[in-house]
């Protein structure tokens, strides 16, 4: 059988808050998959009042792992503890653009909504 999401490497997805998960983590929800980024913005998303983020689809997972590990840091310390931030397993790249996409600059509260 071919494979017809192959040139698909762009994902469009919402998170899942771990409160509504049985194994408390969140969880990516992918929506759409484009070939290219510019392609989202001809997309209309069903649910516009649900934060939507744009990664490729490689980079899903560890979006996932730092996603958990920012609400695990929430937890454990509150929402001002940016500084606990550079304690995970996430390269500089990583770091810095999934800090981008959250909007965690001063503290470690993640916006839900638009």
């Amino acid at each position: 059988m071919k494979d017809y999401t192959k040139f698909m490497q762009w994902a469009l997805f919402t998170i899942t808050d771990r409160k509504t998960q049985d194994d408390r983590k969140s969880k990516i929800r992918v929506e759409a998959l484009f070939s290219s980024p510019w392609q989202r913005d001809y997309y209309d998303c069903p649910n516009k009042e649900y934060k939507h983020y744009m990664l490729p689809v490689d980079e899903l997972g560890r979006f996932e792992q730092f996603y958990n590990f920012v609400q695990d840091i929430n937890a454990e310390h509150g929402y001002y503890s940016i500084s606990h931030l550079n304690d995970g397993d996430f390269t500089d790249y990583e770091l810095q653009k999934f800090r981008h996409m959250l909007d965690l600059w001063t503290d470690t509260k993640i916006k839900h909504r638009n």
